[in-house]
């Protein structure tokens, strides 16, 4: 469920479009370092089969958490 509440005056638009921004470069980032490390045969082979699960898990995660940061600029847009 979203709820949907009037922010002017009350937000600093563009600090939090800048805090959004630092936090969707964090994750893309990390986002990034999962898929090399997932996209490694060599990795996949030897780690463990609850590791890698594990790697995709947050990869998945990340790329949900990257979608609603995207929206939430779009937003402030």
């Amino acid at each position: 469920m979203e709820i949907y509440i009037p922010l002017e005056g009350l937000v600093d638009f563009d600090a939090e479009k800048a805090r959004l921004t630092r936090e969707r470069e964090k994750s893309g980032t990390e986002l990034e370092r999962l898929a090399k490390k997932l996209g490694n045969e060599s990795f996949l082979a030897k780690a463990a089969p609850e590791i890698v699960e594990k790697d995709r898990a947050r990869a998945d995660e990340l790329g949900d958490q990257l979608g609603l940061i995207d929206a939430q600029l779009a937003e402030l847009a």
